[in-house]
């Protein structure tokens, strides 16, 4: 399967998860319309990704060898090169969309929108798949951020949890974002036993995959209020559990232990952007 992913190549948090994804899953055949170095290993450092949103950590510089050929992209649209095209930020990019539409039916074009808000717009005949989804839309998906697997805690056992809560404490005056390396960040949340998580701007939010992926437990108050069809792949029924477990005066560590190990486990099967980009691949290969 070959897939066309267009896009300004600008850090954005949903696009990129995706692009990460279908990049471990396709390789030299996902072929993307800008040169997005931002993802590479060997196009990044430490101080080019202090720039960027959330300092870089995570999702930017991961991606261990640059395999794209993104030339002559009209004369590929024109001979159908590509099985499907996808923006993955239609609400930033659309370039070639006429092209495109020229060339493909609704059904090999698809269009993703990771913006903060509820507001729907369909550039065209297509599948839409939407971040902060909140009704039921015909040929409308929900989305959500993922984790790369790369990022996920491998050794367990030899962490060693001392506080009940991170440090890091968003939205509280003097715990600010203050980590200058990805390290030092994602221990804060493997020495707690909780972090706290909450909704910005939008619901969906990569703190709360990278606290699932450090073997650490959210503690996220407000979650019983996310809509359903946002962040639909989120584990929100057991948050809704383990948030009972924080505020209860005296934690029951064997209580503890096994909601960590049932939602690490759940992160590790279903919240990785490989996972993201089947989940993808499988609704539009179906439909």
């Amino acid at each position: 399967m070959k897939i066309l992913y267009i896009s300004l190549g600008q850090p954005d948090y949903q696009c990129d998860c995706v692009m990460h994804g279908l990049y471990n899953l396709l390789g030299a055949d996902l072929t993307h319309t800008d040169n997005y170095y931002l993802m590479y290993k060997e196009h990044t450092n430490p101080d080019i990704l202090k720039n960027i949103s959330g300092r870089g950590f995570t999702i930017w510089g991961n991606l261990p060898s640059y395999l794209n050929d993104n030339s002559d992209i009209q004369n590929k649209i024109k001979s159908k090169y590509f099985d499907y095209v996808i923006y993955g930020s239609f609400r930033r990019c659309l370039d070639y969309l006429d092209l495109v539409k020229e060339n493909y039916p609704a059904n090999k074009i698809v269009f993703i929108d990771g913006e903060d808000d509820t507001n729907l717009i369909k550039p065209a005949d297509g599948f839409v798949f939407k971040r902060e989804l909140i009704y039921d839309i015909n040929g409308v998906y929900p989305i959500s951020f993922a984790i790369p697997e790369e990022k996920i805690c491998k050794n367990i056992t030899l962490i060693n949890k001392n506080k009940k809560i991170a440090n890091y404490k968003p939205g509280n005056p003097g715990t600010g974002y203050v980590y200058i390396n990805e390290e030092d960040y994602y221990n804060d949340y493997r020495s707690s036993y909780f972090a706290l998580t909450h909704k910005k701007s939008g619901w969906d939010c990569m703190r709360h995959y990278e606290i699932l992926a450090n073997y650490c437990i959210p503690y996220f108050p407000d979650i019983e209020n996310c809509p359903i069809k946002t962040m639909n792949n989120f584990p929100k029924n057991k948050i809704i559990k383990t948030n009972e477990l924080f505020n209860k005066i005296n934690i029951n560590m064997d209580e503890y232990n096994i909601l960590l190990n049932d939602i690490f486990e759940y992160t590790k099967q279903n919240l990785t952007t490989k996972r993201l980009a089947k989940y993808i691949i499988d609704i539009i290969n179906y439909n």
